[in-house]
């Protein structure tokens, strides 16, 4: 039997022009694809429009945490107020989740440098401020919150901007998810048990950019069933190992199937052959022949899946008036400090290229200026759906790349509490005997001599309620001089 192909109809396209190709494989079904793109299409915006709907119910706040310079505490500390913002996971049924657009409510925790002073700050849902504070106050009994202004709101969304430049990325990790990051327990040296805090680095980095500067440093995190990735991390070091993995369907018809199969070959010796001892022999040799740093990474593997995991994203950005601007300057040491979060054994971060505000060939300039609206956009809007994908992080890795400051951190322009609190003497007087006023007046006077009693900067700025919008900055001196301070005429005494 002769086999004849017949060609004329592929001859008959190419004799056709593009729109009209298009045209004939859109009758001859093509059009059963476009029916299902655009269903799926129509689908995918209206559920991002329900879940918009459904988060803007929830009003958001911002917090200013200040924690007292003689803080003592480690990212430890930091490492379970994470674990107990888990606690913020609501998981939703299927048809609330894809018919109703419920989603799950994200948090939101952010390092600014503005005119070189720097701030730590929590943005979250107002209903979960108390879950926030009381795991704060729980491991930093000292702090000071503040609710306050967003600061982002004097910046404009729209680029190319007359006053402002901006350089901007989201990062994303290097290698699978799986790897973590170098945490702060590695920064502790093993020989004289000295911590050195790898958030030091970027934070004297963030505080030496001058006056109009900013930038700002946002992880937002969003709680997850731990089922949902710690199996696929432990699978993904099993294959690291040369280990067999078990199907994530054990009781499916193929693995029933293949299961029965094997049964009857128990039947049967003749049958069975020796190439699956040689594979388990051949994987057993691979687990003795790792290497030190591949063993390390599989243990990192298995510690990261053996704490509370978060889903994850991370924002860098750099706003600067045209004069000032210099992305060079100011984004290479701050990525300088982000990269000792990483080694050959470990992941790092890393910017994503799809988000950072630079490019080439191809209309490079209005696509840079494109990028500069989005991320500026997204970060303003804490956006969880924009951007690059998000990826897990656990509580010891979040801890690492965003914790309070301790006592080792002597960055001058970090806003700090001055002191712990503490109740007054007890042999205090509450109430003055009239005789004594002026005596009291002119001793306490005297008391409140080298007490510094201006507020902050930034939370003169941006606190709430606050009538005073445009402070001057005060100058930037590590320790402020206290003889010429004058008290206040009208200061009131009871």
């Amino acid at each position: 039997m002769e086999l004849v192909l017949d060609f004329s109809v592929l001859t008959a396209l190419a004799s056709q022009s593009p729109l009209m190709i298009a045209w004939i494989l859109f009758l001859k079904g093509g059009w059963v694809i476009v029916f299902i793109m655009a269903v799926w299409a129509g689908y995918q915006y209206n559920l991002l429009r329900l879940q918009g709907k459904y988060l803007g119910q929830f009003e958001k706040i911002l917090l200013a945490i200040d924690i007292p310079k003689d803080s003592e505490q480690t990212p430890k500390a930091m490492e379970q107020v994470f674990a107990t913002l888990s606690g913020a996971h609501s998981p939703h049924t299927k048809y609330e989740q894809y018919i109703k657009g419920h989603t799950q409510l994200s948090f939101s925790f952010e390092i600014i440098s503005i005119d070189g002073y720097l701030q730590f700050l929590i943005r979250t849902p107002k209903v979960f401020r108390d879950l926030v504070e009381g795991a704060i106050y729980a491991h930093y009994p000292d702090a000071e919150i503040t609710e306050v202004e967003d600061y982002t709101k004097d910046i404009p969304k729209f680029f190319p901007n007359d006053q402002y430049n901006v350089w901007g990325s989201e990062l994303q990790l290097s290698d699978n998810e799986a790897l973590p990051i170098r945490t702060y327990e590695s920064f502790e040296d093993k020989l004289t048990q000295e911590f050195k805090d790898p958030l030091s680095g970027l934070l004297e980095t963030m505080s030496r950019i001058q006056k109009g500067e900013q930038v700002w440093f946002q992880v937002i995190i969003r709680p997850i069933e731990n089922t949902e990735w710690v199996k696929k991390h432990i699978n993904f070091a099993l294959k690291k190992a040369g280990k067999k993995v078990a199907s994530e369907k054990s009781g499916s018809w193929t693995s029933s199937t293949l299961s029965m199969l094997s049964n009857l070959l128990n039947w049967f010796p003749w049958l069975q052959t020796q190439p699956s001892d040689k594979r388990e022999n051949q994987f057993d040799f691979r687990i003795m022949n790792l290497t030190p740093g591949e063993r390390s990474s599989i243990e990192a593997i298995e510690r990261k899946a053996s704490k509370i995991g978060f889903r994850s994203k991370v924002r860098l950005v750099y706003v600067a008036p045209h004069e000032l601007y210099n992305s060079r300057r100011v984004v290479s040491s701050v990525f300088g400090a982000i990269k000792q979060l990483g080694d050959l054994t470990s992941n790092s971060l890393k910017p994503n290229k799809r988000t950072k505000t630079q490019a080439a060939y191809f209309n490079a300039r209005r696509r840079v200026e494109a990028r500069r609206r989005r991320i500026i956009s997204n970060y303003k809007a804490r956006s969880w759906y924009s951007g690059s994908k998000f990826f897990v992080l656990n509580t010891e890795e979040l801890a690492t790349i965003y914790h309070f400051p301790s006592i080792t951190i002597t960055t001058p322009y970090l806003k700090r509490t001055e002191a712990k609190k503490s109740d007054g003497p007890a042999h205090l007087p509450s109430v003055l005997i009239p005789e004594d006023k002026a005596l009291a007046e002119d001793t306490i006077r005297k008391q409140l001599v080298g007490l510094n009693l201006d507020n902050t900067y930034y939370e003169r700025l941006y606190r709430k309620g606050a009538t005073q919008t445009n402070p001057t900055p005060p100058a930037k001196q590590p320790a402020a001089s206290t003889e010429n301070l004058s008290v206040p005429n009208n200061l009131p005494i009871r």
